[in-house]
């Protein structure tokens, strides 16, 4: 297959036990060495701007950004000098409070409202595989090379390549209204070699290999791995589809996995009872976070 065109790449170990290692993988970088991943994000949003702290300096610097707010400042500090005052220093330091904290108590609000929903996504229950089962954790506890499944009209919690479903066939549908707007039910992919994994059987002893995507990054439209399997996964792909698909032998495990068998975080399961699948992507790394972080700044 032909090589994604970003740089770098990291590695997603499947995890199915809480003992297995945390979603801290290796970074692969082209041409170079291996290095560890540091800061790799656990599924804990946080979108809020402010704490008890850090709230008052913080948003009276965002005040001053503006030329109005300096300028009535000015004022103030001119109001101050009774020989070259126009106005009452009374009168214009009291309107420049009034507009500073309406000001605050809005973008309190704000950042409350976005307080409470990010709780509310973190505390959202899901279903994790976890020593031979599925068990409920909360959404804020996901990592990075976690199974998990997702039932019918839910949420997706986090970016997920599509092991299995429902579908025998391997097809999902999702809407997607939460990412574009759109209320079109999308076609979405299971990834081929895995989609008859359907029972926690399978999924224990035959749910194999690793995952190799590139860094967390906003398109939303675009995506690009490679699933590496042991042999004993792959015997229905001949050697001769095998050899051309991979001219080198190291490779001959290795399979594309495309945006088509991506769910993103934000996208809700339709028309389709139950899909599992692998988070390569949690938290402030899934590509709803990247848009979402790209549009305040």
């Amino acid at each position: 297959m032909n090589e994604p065109q970003r740089e770098n790449f990291r590695v997603v170990k499947i995890r199915k036990s809480q003992r297995d290692p945390d979603s801290r993988p290796p970074l692969f970088l082209s041409g170079g060495p291996s290095r560890p991943a540091h800061g790799v994000a656990g599924n804990k949003i946080k979108t809020t701007k402010y704490n008890i702290i850090t709230f008052l300096p913080k948003n009276l610097m965002e005040q001053f950004r503006r030329l109005f707010n300096v300028f009535w400042l000015i004022q103030c500090v001119i109001s101050l000098i009774p020989s070259i005052a126009a106005y009452s220093a009374v009168t214009t330091i009291m309107g420049l409070a009034i507009v500073l904290v309406i000001s605050m108590l809005k973008d309190g609000y704000e950042d409350y409202r976005r307080y409470m929903s990010d709780k509310e996504a973190n505390l959202q229950p899901v279903y994790v595989f976890r020593d031979g089962k599925f068990e409920v954790i909360n959404s804020e506890n996901l990592l990075v090379g976690d199974i998990v499944r997702v039932d019918k009209n839910e949420v997706f919690p986090a970016d997920l390549v599509m092991v299995s479903c429902s579908d025998h066939s391997g097809i999902i549908f999702i809407e997607t209204s939460n990412l574009d707007g759109e209320r079109n039910l999308k076609r979405m992919y299971a990834f081929e070699h895995s989609k008859s994994f359907q029972d926690e059987s399978s999924l224990l002893h035959q749910l194999q290999g690793e995952l190799v995507v590139e860094l967390p990054n906003p398109y939303l439209y675009e995506f690009t791995g490679q699933w590496k399997m042991p042999h004993t996964q792959v015997q229905s792909v001949s050697n001769e589809q095998l050899l051309d698909s991979h001219p080198s032998h190291d490779l001959r495990s290795m399979f594309p996995i495309s945006v088509e068998n991506l769910c993103l975080r934000g996208a809700r399961l339709k028309k389709t009872n139950w899909a599992i699948g692998i988070v390569v992507y949690a938290g402030m790394e899934t590509k709803l976070s990247k848009n979402s972080t790209a549009a305040r700044t």
